[in-house]
């Protein structure tokens, strides 16, 4: 991945170089010390990857992020000493937020998960159809230095969540960037059915889908949550209980 660093504090610059020194995978192609001269490496050096301050002279980093060219736009992962701008980043689909002051592992586990989504999401888009082996059957999910390995077998159900989805199992949910498309074309057909342009549910865990009106089903899960059905989807449904019944 191709890496640049926008941040007004020189110390705080070098000790990210230091930091991505150790990871190969990772390229440092630029860097800037303020909030328009990080616009410009951004628009001219195309990086995968930025981390970037909030506040800064002449452009804070949230004025960053929305200033930029939606083909150029990068992975950001923020990295500043103020936490109360957290919700706000993950709002506008930061991969991550590393509070000032933060130890290697933590900035480890950050640079994880935007491999992560960088290789999911730059996966081959014209492979052929996965085979049975082929398809992904767990996700690592690093969220504040803690990883939590969720088995796609356990999922009841997976909720569109903005750029992130919403991953069900029993009482505990998940967050993970990425799109519902993009999930549901690594996810098996066998096991996992999309109902509705936000929910895509384990057939595993369906206790009953009964007919409601205008090509809609309620999809009532084991756990209790029902779902009712986009009419887009109809087909995909009667298919599925054709087989079961």
């Amino acid at each position: 991945m191709n890496v640049a660093i926008i941040d007004d504090e020189p110390l705080a610059r070098a000790r990210i170089k230091r930091l991505l020194e150790k990871h190969e995978d990772m390229n440092l192609i630029a860097d800037a010390s303020n909030g328009l001269e990080g616009l410009n490496v951004i628009n001219s050096h195309h990086p995968d990857l930025i981390f970037l301050d909030i506040g800064m002279p002449d452009m804070d980093g949230f004025q960053v992020v929305n200033s930029f060219d939606e083909p150029n736009k990068p992975y950001v992962i923020f990295s500043t000493a103020f936490p109360q701008h957290a919700v706000k980043a993950f709002e506008i689909d930061a991969v991550d937020y590393l509070l000032k002051p933060y130890n290697k592992t933590r900035f480890d586990c950050s640079l994880e998960k935007a491999r992560k989504h960088f290789n999911f999401h730059h996966s081959e888009s014209n492979q052929p159809q996965p085979m049975q082996n082929d398809y992904i059957h767990e996700l690592v999910i690093c969220e504040r230095g803690r990883e939590d390995r969720v088995k796609l077998e356990n999922v009841t159900y997976i909720q569109a969540f903005g750029n992130y989805i919403r991953l069900v199992v029993e009482d505990k949910t998940f967050l993970y960037r990425v799109t519902m498309s993009q999930i549901e074309s690594k996810l098996n057909p066998d096991t996992f059915m999309r109902v509705h342009r936000s929910y895509i549910i384990n057939k595993e865990f369906v206790d009953n889908i009964s007919y409601l009106s205008k090509n809609e089903y309620a999809v009532r899960l084991s756990e209790g949550t029902e779902i009712t059905s986009g009419r887009k989807y109809m087909p995909t449904i009667k298919e599925h209980l054709s087989r079961t019944f």
